[in-house]
C-alpha cells in the first residue's frame, strides 16, 4: 500500500494504493480541514485502469497531478519504465516520458520541483542502485549519481531541501539494512547525514515521514537480533536533521516514541496537521492484511486507533 494527497477544487483526498495486487481499484479518504480528526471516516474506491497487473509502482504528486512511476507487470513480469500523469481538473491519463530504467519496489519524491527516483528491481530480478530525476517542464528523465548501495523495499522522503534514503535491501536475499544516506542535488552527491550514524532499527517496507526539522521511521519489517529472522516493526524513531554538529547516536535519534499498536510493513502515511496517520499495510508474521488506521500526535506524543475504520481501511 502506498499514499499520495492529491488536491482537487477546494477538497484535498489520501489515495491509497495497492501495489501488491495488481488491482486497478484505488480506495481514497477525503480530508476535511474543518474536523479535528481532518479525515471523513468513510472509504470511498475509484477504478484506475492504468494500474490493471501493475505491482510494486511507485505514486507521487506533483503540481496538483498525479503520477505513476515504474511497476512490474503481474501477469507477464516485465518491468515497467512508463510514466503516467493523471489530472484531476481534466479526470484525463498523459503519457510521459519513460524512465531510464525499468524498475519497480524503488522511491520516488518531489525535490525542487523535479521527481527524484532511487534505487529499485530491475530486470533479471537484480537491485539497482541507479537513480534519476524527472524535469515535468522538459518532460525529460536525467540519470543523476547512483546510490551508495543498491537499494530495494527501502524508503525515502525529501527534508529542507535534501532527499533522504534509509534501509531496504542489497539483493533479494539478504535481510533489512540500517543504512541511513542524504542527497545533495546541488552538488549531485550522496553521503550519510552525519559520519557513521546510521538507522537505530534495520528497516524495509518501511515509511519516513518529514515534520519540519524531524524525518520519523515508521513500520516496516525489522530484524530481530535473538531470533535471527525478520519481524513486524513496531518501534518509531526520529532523526533531528540539524543535529550535524554532534555525531551523538543518542542526540540525532530519538527512539523514545511509544510502538505502534499493530505492526505492518506496506503501509501507507501521511501527515495531517499535527498527526501521523498509518493506515493498512500487511502483517508479514500473521500473514493478513492489517485494516485498522492508527494515529500519532507528533507534538504530544500520544496515539490512537480508531476502530471504526477498521473495515474501511
Amino acid at each position: 500500500m502506498d499514499d499520495a494527497i492529491l488536491g482537487m477544487k477546494s477538497y484535498d483526498f489520501i489515495f491509497l494504493f495497492n501495489k501488491t495486487s495488481g488491482s486497478p481499484r484505488v480506495q481514497y479518504f477525503m480530508v476535511d480541514p474543518w474536523t479535528k480528526t481532518r479525515i471523513f471516516p468513510k472509504c470511498n474506491s475509484i477504478v484506475f485502469n492504468k494500474l490493471t497487473h501493475l505491482v510494486g509502482f511507485r505514486p507521487v504528486v506533483l503540481d496538483g497531478c498525479l503520477y505513476i512511476i515504474g511497476g512490474k507487470d503481474w501477469e507477464s513480469g516485465q518491468y515497467r519504465a512508463n510514466t503516467w500523469r493523471y489530472d484531476p481538473a481534466s479526470g484525463r491519463w498523459s503519457g510521459r516520458a519513460s524512465l531510464l530504467e525499468a524498475r519497480c519496489r524503488h522511491t520516488a519524491d518531489v525535490l525542487n520541483g523535479c521527481i527524484y527516483v532511487t534505487g529499485g528491481e530491475i530486470n533479471g530480478g537484480g537491485v539497482t542502485d541507479l537513480c534519476e530525476s524527472y524535469d515535468p517542464v522538459l518532460n525529460t528523465w536525467t540519470a543523476i549519481n547512483c546510490l551508495p548501495r543498491p537499494r530495494a523495499d527501502h524508503a525515502a522522503c525529501v527534508n529542507d531541501g535534501s532527499l533522504y534514503v534509509s534501509g531496504g535491501i542489497s539483493n533479494l536475499k539478504h535481510q533489512c539494512s540500517n543504512v541511513f544516506w542524504v542527497y545533495d542535488a546541488v552538488a549531485n552527491e550522496w553521503d550519510e547525514p552525519i559520519q557513521g550514524v546510521i538507522l537505530p532499527h534495520e528497516r524495509e517496507k518501511h515509511n519516513m515521514v518529514s515534520v519540519g526539522k524531524y524525518i520519523y521511521v515508521v513500520s516496516g519489517r525489522g530484524f530481530d537480533q535473538e531470533t535471527w529472522s525478520e519481524k513486524d516493526e513496531s518501534a518509531i524513531c526520529s532523526f533531528n536533521t540539524r543535529s550535524k554538529g554532534d555525531t551523538r547516536r543518542e542526540t540525532c535519534w530519538d527512539v523514545f516514541h511509544p510502538n505502534i499498536f499493530n505492526p505492518r510493513a506496506n503501509a501507507g502515511a501521511i501527515m495531517l496537521g499535527p498527526h501521523l496517520y498509518l493506515i493498512g499495510g500487511k502483517s508479514f508474521q500473521k500473514d493478513c492484511d492489517v485494516r485498522t488506521v492508527e494515529c500519532y500526535n507528533v507534538k504530544k506524543h500520544t496515539k490512537r486507533q480508531n476502530e471504526n475504520w477498521r473495515e474501511n481501511a
